[in-house]
């Protein structure tokens, strides 16, 4: 069992091209405040830092500690494994920007559960892009990315994640093609 009192990070997923979208989606206002910051806000209560990871053309429009993605357009992982590799001895909770419908119970459910690599299923669907990673998982995560693995489910899979129901499915959705 993992120690639960390990640093905890978070890490926004800001740094995708949203071609699906037509626009920047970390710079959406959904609640008053570009998504980006509001999903930061999401996590700060169970994190000693937050980041953004974002692409160099996003890096200037994010006004957050961010982490540049090194693996150019490679995907949500080469954001992930980015921050990996910037800061390895912390267990890492991880949130795409494009979910503007999740709440502070979402969060809170899945670190109580953080003994783990874990992640929420949706039915036949798993979101490794809203999950936690913990430390011990890291080097394999890399070793995987960098032998040419870039689906972070994939990833989840071949490491044994575990998985837990959303109490709320509809608050999981993302908005990858829909304005507000």
């Amino acid at each position: 069992m993992k120690d639960s009192s390990n640093t905890v990070y978070g890490l926004v997923l800001c740094g995708g091209l949203s071609s699906r979208m037509g626009r920047d989606k970390a710079l959406i206002d959904y609640h008053g405040i570009p998504q980006y910051e509001w999903a930061s806000n999401l996590l700060k209560p169970f994190c000693a830092k937050v980041f953004c990871s974002v692409s160099e053309t996003l890096q200037e429009k994010i006004t957050a500690l961010n982490i540049v993605d090194t693996y150019k357009e490679q995907g949500p992982l080469g954001g992930v494994v980015s921050a990996f590799e910037l800061e390895n001895d912390v267990d890492w909770l991880i949130v795409s920007c494009d979910m503007p419908y999740l709440v502070g119970k979402d969060v809170e459910h899945l670190v109580a559960q953080r003994d783990s690599l874990v992640c929420y299923q949706l039915g036949a669907f798993i979101n490794p892009l809203f999950s936690y990673w913990p430390k011990e998982t890291q080097e394999a995560v890399i070793r995987l990315f960098k032998s040419g693995e870039r689906s972070p489910k994939a990833i989840f899979s071949q490491l044994d994640g575990r998985l837990i129901q959303a109490q709320v499915p509809e608050r999981h959705d993302n908005i990858n093609d829909r304005l507000p």
